[in-house]
């Protein structure tokens, strides 16, 4: 919460101007040792939030990296992962996943909120932010004709939980040499986190990524 330091900050303050006033000894010792206290047990026991999450694609199996995502840009969120490959190339799909309207529908359903069968609506123009041509723009085709692909025996790729994972598969191993398929790590589920909010700021890439090989 951005409102623990200033909390934090309110208690020390108060609790300076306190013990001025107070004449017993042991108070100004009991405070700072339950301090101390819940200090150490918070960092023993309390998972920070940096370090959320339980993935492991800071371990690259491949040396190149490819990320197939949709207008929405969602390869922002795998810049850090992207620095351990030697290359990356960026394609975009204009096939939206078939299943992401109901996961979405249904996750705030379960939670309460009153969609009214608009989330679909609501997503396609904020994925698409009202323009035609992003919906038009698709780059797999070249993709899987760029003669670096062709000339791989392995790649790893991302393909963002917004885009339609078959097409994407289909589009590789049906064009190119790399026909088998492993997964590296799939993409946390929606039921793991309590809103929306905690999803797209704890999850590790918004993507399922697999590796692609000969």
């Amino acid at each position: 919460m951005a409102s623990l330091p200033l909390l934090s900050l309110g208690f020390t303050f108060a609790y300076l101007r306190v013990i001025k006033h107070m004449r017993l000894a042991a108070f100004h010792v009991i405070v700072p040792v339950a301090m101390l206290l819940a200090s150490a047990l918070s960092f023993f026991m309390v998972k920070p939030y940096y370090i959320y999450g339980t993935t492991n694609l800071y371990h690259p199996k491949t040396e190149k990296c490819v990320f197939v995502g949709t207008s929405m840009m969602e390869w922002n969120k795998c810049i850090d992962k992207f620095m351990n490959y030697d290359s990356v190339m960026i394609a975009k799909t204009t096939a939206m996943s078939s299943t992401l309207y109901t996961e979405l529908d249904e996750f705030a359903q379960k939670r309460g909120v009153v969609t009214n069968g608009k989330v679909a609506s609501l997503a396609q123009s904020f994925m698409t932010n009202g323009s035609v041509e992003r919906t038009e723009t698709d780059s797999l085709d070249k993709l899987v004709q760029d003669t670096t692909i062709r000339e791989l025996d392995e790649v790893t790729v991302y393909i963002s939980r917004l885009a339609d994972e078959k097409t994407v598969t289909d589009k590789i191993t049906q064009n190119t040499a790399l026909k088998h398929v492993e997964l590296i790590q799939a993409d946390r589920q929606f039921e793991e986190f309590f809103n929306w909010y905690d999803y797209f700021v704890e999850t590790e890439s918004y993507c399922n990524v697999y590796r692609f090989y000969k």
